[in-house]
């Protein structure tokens, strides 16, 4: 329940920003440029000292806008995925005054990623293979929150490490279509396509924290801060849209 939770929690907050995205890709799609939009989940894993020290896997949902000048053969857009890699619920008095009721107090190590992306697709068709190269960021943070038991509404919370350093890498993928679209009249859908993509971004050092690294001693709190790379494997299974006339 604590990871349905979890997911629930990312796919919230990406929502705004996919949102934002498809009003963003729609609006230019009728100005004319083809590109496409996609949105997908996320499988994680990290590689090198970053699997050493964190040993989950992660998940998370991720969104990204291509576009392609004229025919090339070359598209470039971005990219953003929100990734946990770790969480842990526990039950504590909500205060020494009203021991009576309890509030879920829920710690969660997460990812966002945000890339550049120059991808090179060829080959028109309903079987679409790719390749991506890519440069950006990870920001890596803990946070935990207090939330009532049973509606989730959170009630506090506070960030107990965050870091940022850069990534880079590349990746393929495979576009198959399930849908044709028109470009008649007013239409701009080209096509839907089921999104099968993996990718290999090796990411800077970065302190970080992973389960079990908040200990409590008496009434201090104590982080385990560990620091290395955060090299990621990820694969990803998604929809992509595409659109232009």
């Amino acid at each position: 329940m604590a990871r349905l939770g979890l997911f629930m929690r990312l796919a919230r907050r990406v929502a705004s920003a996919s949102m934002l995205g498809c009003i963003l890709i729609a609006s230019i799609a009728h100005a004319g440029p083809r590109g496409e939009g996609s949105i997908g989940f996320i499988g994680a894993y990290p590689q090198g000292a970053f699997g050493d020290n964190v040993e989950n896997d992660g998940y998370g949902i991720g969104f990204g806008a291509m576009f392609r000048p004229a025919d090339s053969p070359v598209l470039i857009g971005v990219d953003l995925a929100l990734l946990s890699y770790g969480d842990e619920t526990r039950k504590e008095p909500f205060s020494t005054n009203i021991p009576d009721v309890e509030v879920d107090v829920t710690t969660t190590n997460s990812i966002a990623k945000g890339n550049f992306v120059l991808r090179l697709s060829p080959l028109p068709g309903a079987i679409r293979p790719y390749l991506d190269g890519l440069v950006g960021f990870n920001y890596l943070w803990t946070e935990t929150k207090i939330e009532d038991e049973d509606s989730q509404e959170q009630i506090a919370s506070s960030t107990n490490q965050d870091d940022t350093t850069v990534s880079y890498g590349g990746g393929g993928g495979l576009l198959v279509r399930v849908y044709s679209g028109s470009t008649e009249g007013t239409s701009v859908l080209r096509g839907v396509f089921i999104d099968l993509q993996a990718r290999y971004l090796a990411g800077g050092k970065a302190k970080y924290l992973k389960e079990n690294s908040i200990r409590r001693s008496g009434s201090r709190v104590v982080y385990d801060l560990s620091e290395s790379r955060t090299d990621l494997l990820t694969f990803m299974i998604g929809a992509t849209v595409e659109f232009g006339r």
